[in-house]
């Protein structure tokens, strides 16, 4: 390996797979050994060995580390994990084996947890906001509130900015804002980081050109993924199912009764939507021909409810709840 060598921390993927990047790194033909520091407690030593064959090893440490200098071996990167090296840190400390070293307190962690407690969340509400704070805050969870500073923010929110994830960048940002804003005024914190920043003075988000649309294969995959591993209601589950199997507009799907399902005299399953209830009468009577597969599900998961798909009361599902269904899928 000759030329620049890359940091850790500079590669795209050490955000999301942190060790796949230190385990797959290769000391420069040029040194013998190498530290790199990767967050406040935390480095990597790297250092080379000749094996009896004439091989090179490479060997990888995590260390516990304070202002550049190595404290404590915390374990062999190829066999621990550097969130395992993170958590035996803390025990450490808990337990007072590492001298003069007090772990912080204030942590973004513990400021979400009491935000959590000193706000009426509804229990939906408290599980999308720790999906949210898992997904996208964990690099940053540990570290003390006052401490953090924009660039690491800035990190977390300019690749969604940059896959244009709009939707989701502006949840993001008013949610760390409100952390920020909540520590402030109950005197746990003095950083004023974003807390009257506007969202508009850091990004130029261009105006909705219409409906969203998924062009990536592997976005339709996760879609698919995220649709049916759904755990909440089968009615909602079964809606999204379908709206993906057709294509059919939110109000058709919601609508849909056993009435629309027919099947011709060759065997194959069609839907009928009559004149009247379609947004364009001029088009008169529409006709969808479903897949056998497609119709023979839409009979088996028939209930005493004339509709195909039915809330927990069993009536028609609202607009707004298969929108807050597929939120979840917008935040991954």
């Amino acid at each position: 390996m000759t030329g620049v060598f890359t940091k850790i921390k500079d590669n795209p993927i050490f955000k999301s797979d942190p060790d796949k990047v230190v385990r797959n790194c290769i000391l420069p033909q040029y040194k013998r050994t190498m530290v790199e520091v990767l967050d406040d407690f935390i480095a990597v030593k790297f250092y080379s060995s000749l094996a009896r064959d004439g091989t090179v090893k490479t060997h990888r440490h995590y260390h516990y580390t304070q202002g550049g200098k190595l404290i404590k071996v915390l374990g062999n990167a190829d066999e621990i994990t550097l969130e395992g090296a993170r958590i035996l840190l803390k025990k450490l400390i808990s337990n007072g084996h590492i001298n003069g070293v007090v772990a912080p307190k204030n942590t973004l962690a513990s400021v979400f947890k009491i935000y959590c407690e000193y706000n009426a969340f509804a229990e939906k509400t408290l599980r999308k906001l720790r999906f949210r704070f898992q997904s996208r805050l964990k690099c940053v969870s540990d570290k003390d509130i006052g401490k953090i500073t924009k660039k690491e923010i800035m990190q977390i929110l300019d690749p969604i900015y940059k896959n244009r994830k709009f939707a989701l960048l502006k949840d993001l940002f008013y949610f760390i804002r409100s952390l920020f804003r909540f520590a402030r005024d109950r005197g746990i914190s003095d950083n004023l980081l974003f807390c009257d920043t506007q969202l508009k003075n850091l990004y130029k988000i261009p105006k909705s050109g219409g409906y969203s649309y998924i062009s990536a294969n592997v976005d339709l995959r996760l879609l698919i993924k995220y649709i049916m591993s759904y755990p909440y209601q089968i009615g909602v589950k079964n809606a999204l199912i379908f709206g993906l199997l057709t294509g059919l507009r939110s109000s058709n799907v919601r609508n849909l009764t056993y009435e629309h399902l027919k099947i011709d005299d060759d065997g194959e399953y069609y839907l009928l939507f009559p004149q009247d209830e379609n947004k364009v009468k001029a088009n008169g009577d529409e006709y969808l021909g479903l897949p056998k597969e497609v119709g023979e599900w839409l009979e088996s998961i028939k209930t005493k409810s004339p509709l195909s798909f039915v809330n927990t009361e069993g009536n028609v599902l609202s607009e707004a709840t298969l929108v807050k269904a597929l939120s979840q899928y917008l935040m991954l």
